[in-house]
């Protein structure tokens, strides 16, 4: 009887241990993580056992492909709340400087591409002589509730119309311009979507660009309702066709934070753009946009036989509608005489290298503040006392590594592109001496 009454408590403890006990099962990019759990009231305790990170490197070719910290976008490193969830207990240094990377590492991606496979665009300069079309393009700004939003930079609505008004200033002179907005009125709730969907107003007539009016009109809206993006590309049709005719070349430029939210068909609404008589060509910017935005823009923008550009950031979107301006200029009827092509061209080059230098500098304050939440962080790990000094020291010294090597990483990539701009410049020249 004793023998069957130890069995059966025996049993009874080994499936309490297995009800604490919980095990997170791997995900794809995820470490394996067990936590232990006492469940019983009496006790109340929970007892965390080691977290495994992924491991970093201070390698800059790692560093700018590492993925985002799970924790930059959520708030300040020096806070004594986040902090205080950091698992530091039993971390080795190599392992406190993994965690760290973890949460706080910044994403170099796009603004690493943008220099890594840097070309000047020239391509208004490519011929001495060319008589083709004069632009005529309407832009499509999106004023609904989430352009509020702030990126790293600054607020959504903010960055883009500074970037439209430098888009403006750069345009051609004998070109076309205008400006629409969608989603202006009414509320994002549903009490003012009726309202916002059904809201879609030229702000500045087609017209050439006049800088005064067109500031005027930018500042005429703020983000307020729901996205009826459909809606707004159809009525591109009639901002184009104010000026269209045999000897314009039509876009529609949009710069949008998200995808419709009024129940029309972007993609439909472009292709019937790029279909009628004015073959419309529709390029859409992504500003900040989720994945399921990106496929509903990029499926519109290729139905609209244009380009689909994804930005996020003043800078990222600056360099876009920079591009999209080259494009429209390229169609742009010059002939200029040799003294004033060099002119034109020595003066597009120090342009084109003062973007690059701002692409170099956007990348430094990247890194800076990444490295200012690492220092902020192991301070505050030291108020904690989850760290000692020398632990702060070690992570500290990886820190400056790693930052090290992105500085000459950055550089490099940076004098590369300059090397580029000059190559290419002697060239464009070269030729036109031959003409």
């Amino acid at each position: 009887m004793r023998k069957m009454v130890m069995i059966m408590l025996g049993a009874v403890l080994l499936a309490g241990c297995q009800d604490g006990q919980s095990v997170d099962k791997k995900k794809p990019g995820e470490t394996e993580s067990i936590s232990t759990t006492n469940n019983s009231e009496d006790e109340g305790t929970k007892e965390d056992e080691k977290v495994e990170f992924p491991t970093s490197s201070t390698d800059a070719v790692d560093i700018v492909k590492q993925p985002e910290g799970i924790k930059v976008k959520e708030t300040d490193a020096a806070e004594k709340s986040v902090m205080e969830k950091f698992p530091a207990e039993n971390l080795t240094n190599e392992e406190l400087v993994n965690g760290l990377v973890y949460w706080f590492a910044m994403d170099y991606s796009s603004i690493d591409k943008l220099l890594t496979d840097y070309e000047p665009n020239f391509a208004e300069y490519e011929g001495k002589e060319q008589e083709e079309k004069i632009q005529n393009v309407a832009i499509h700004l999106d004023s609904s509730g989430s352009m509020i939003g702030a990126v790293r930079d600054g607020v959504k609505m903010d960055l883009a119309k500074k970037a439209i008004q430098s888009f403006g200033e750069d345009f051609p002179e004998d070109s076309y311009l205008s400006l629409r907005t969608y989603g202006h009125k009414g509320n994002n709730e549903n009490s003012g979507k009726e309202l916002s969907c059904s809201s879609t107003e030229l702000m500045y007539e087609p017209s050439h660009y006049d800088e005064g009016t067109f500031n005027e009109a930018l500042n005429k809206f703020k983000p307020t309702g729901w996205t009826p993006l459909a809606n707004s590309v159809k009525a591109g049709y009639e901002d184009l066709k104010v000026k269209a005719d045999e000897n314009t070349s039509n876009s529609l430029f949009i710069v949008s934070d998200g995808i419709e939210t009024c129940g029309g068909d972007p993609a439909a609404a472009a292709k019937e753009l790029a279909d009628s008589d004015l073959k419309v060509k529709v390029y859409i910017i992504g500003f900040n946009v989720d994945d399921e935005g990106q496929k509903q823009l990029k499926e519109a923008a290729k139905a609209g036989n244009g380009k689909y550009f994804t930005v996020n950031s003043k800078i990222e979107l600056e360099n876009s509608l920079t591009n999209l301006l080259s494009e429209a200029k390229a169609g742009y009827k010059r002939n200029f005489s040799l003294s004033q092509y060099y002119t034109a061209t020595n003066f597009h080059s120090v342009k084109l290298s003062k973007e690059v230098d701002e692409l170099r500098t956007e990348f430094i304050e990247r890194m800076r503040d990444e490295t200012t939440f690492y220092i902020e962080a192991i301070n505050e790990l030291k108020n904690q006392g989850k760290i000692d000094n020398a632990q702060a020291e070690f992570v500290e010294n990886i820190v400056n590594e790693r930052q090290e090597n992105v500085l000459a990483y950055i550089t490099q990539l940076a004098e590369e592109a300059q090397m580029k701009i000059k190559k290419k410049l002697e060239i464009l020249q070269a030729e036109a001496d031959k003409r």
